[in-house]
């Protein structure tokens, strides 16, 4: 695979899915982009507005960057404009910023309602800054809001917008799975309050049973893309250590009829007295998403030998590598490409200049297409 040097945004192809792969960790910062199913050259880059800042995510066509694995200084890049926006210096009062893993932008940052969100894996608090007027740090605990609805679930993880709105997973209560609506409600054009309601429970696949007997790890991921969320469990191979089915899920929210569950409490009851059958709304969330059998022109990443957080991304036709759920694996040297029509794994060794130790996601920009299609 050859590799080509640049000192600026390389000329990518709309035609592909392209990773971009960090490692901040290193003397050497440089950014090297490529693709898996093809042999296209890979790019060693310098961009400037991105040394010694880690890409955590790309909302509203606004990148957000932050300074791992301090975690203290957040910015936003808009790649077509140029612009760069500052967040103040983040301070936490018990400097575990290495907590810091996950983030939403819930809306463009000239929404006088926008707000960087940021979850915390070990507390159940939120930080989240103001965009819209004040640029002011502010942590928030949930952990009430979330045990009213989950009976012990402590923590949300995979913050994502969707059809303008976000949403969070809560998978480690002794319930079922569960998405819930961040609601973000501002007061006075000055002070915020977040507010936590049950969506609905997460779908179980149609095999579920079957992929479990596989004895590894499953991991549960929560994406947003315009209008359409997606829900994705990826199953482990115990004896092989590595990925081996995953089972996607989708709600297109513009045909949906269901605004979730605004009135669910249960912080009265105890686990041992839920009767499933007396809670019919509860069991119909089951019943809204669909379950999906080919994803066609868009593509998945997961990387599970840094994060849980995964990327999204779609390509101009599936035939020119779309339909993939990518999962980089624990030992972070391969990545193994499910594809959800055939269910089928395709194994890609990362080219010789990545670390295992780097940061890898698909480049998910939604201007991306007016990049370079000549290929």
């Amino acid at each position: 695979m050859e590799q080509i040097s640049c000192d600026r945004f390389p000329p990518l192809s709309a035609r592909y899915p392209w990773l971009i792969s960090q490692n901040l960790e290193d003397d050497n910062q440089d950014q090297y982009f490529y693709t898996i199913h093809d042999e296209l050259p890979h790019y060693q880059c310098r961009i400037p507005e991105l040394l010694g800042k880690l890409v955590q995510g790309c909302f509203h066509g606004w990148v957000v960057l932050s300074n791992h694995p301090q975690n203290n200084k957040w910015s936003l890049w808009n790649q077509v404009t140029s612009k760069m926006i500052t967040l103040p210096t983040l301070i936490l009062e018990d400097g575990n910023y290495e907590s810091i893993g996950q983030c939403c932008l819930s809306a463009p940052p000239d929404d006088p309602s926008s707000l960087l969100l940021l979850a915390r894996s070990n507390k159940s608090t939120f930080v989240f800054c103001q965009l819209g007027s004040k640029f002011r740090w502010t942590e928030m605990s949930y952990a009430k809001q979330l045990k009213r609805l989950s009976f012990d679930g402590k923590l949300l993880h995979n913050l994502t917008c969707c059809n303008d709105k976000v949403y969070a997973l809560s998978t480690d209560g002794s319930f079922t799975n569960l998405v819930i609506q961040v609601d973000i409600i501002m007061v006075r054009q000055k002070e915020v309050v977040i507010t936590l309601n049950l969506f609905g429970a997460c779908p179980h696949p149609s095999h579920h049973a079957s992929y479990r007997c596989l004895g590894g790890d499953i991991n549960f991921y929560l994406k947003g893309s315009c209008a359409e969320l997606f829900y994705i469990i990826s199953y482990e191979n115990k004896s092989l250590k590595t990925p081996a089915r995953a089972c996607l899920f989708k709600l297109d929210m513009n045909s949906i009829k269901w605004e979730g569950l605004k009135d669910w409490d249960i912080s009265d009851l105890n686990f041992d007295d839920w009767v499933y059958d007396d809670y019919p709304d509860f069991h119909n969330s089951h019943e809204i998403w669909e379950e999906i059998d080919d994803l066609k022109d868009a593509n998945f990443f997961f990387d599970l030998s840094r994060d849980q957080s995964v990327s999204y991304s779609r390509v101009i036709a599936s035939e020119l590598g779309g339909g993939y759920i990518h999962i980089r694996g624990k030992m972070g040297k391969t990545i193994y490409s499910y594809h959800v029509k055939d269910k089928t794994i395709s194994l890609f060794c990362l080219p010789s200049p990545i670390l295992p130790t780097s940061h890898v996601s698909i480049w998910e920009s939604r201007y991306r297409y007016k990049f370079n299609t000549s290929f």
